[in-house]
């Protein structure tokens, strides 16, 4: 998504972007999609954090990105 703004910066991001973030960030998508058509995920609460705790670094990132 950050590419639509700036190809450069998908670049960065991606580099800078570890890989546990990554795989938070797919499983939020995955999970969120589950949910939504009424299937059960069987999600923990330290998953839940974790996922969570990932997404704010992910938004950070962006943050410093976009202020550069």
């Amino acid at each position: 998504m950050a590419g639509a703004f700036n190809p450069e910066w998908r670049d960065k991001l991606e580099d800078v972007t570890s890989e546990e973030i990554k795989g938070s960030i797919n499983s939020i998508v995955s999970n969120r999609r589950l949910i939504a058509h009424g299937r059960s995920v069987g999600i923990t609460i330290g998953r839940m954090k974790r996922y969570y705790n990932d997404a704010v670094k992910l938004v950070k990132l962006v943050e410093r990105q976009c202020n550069q």
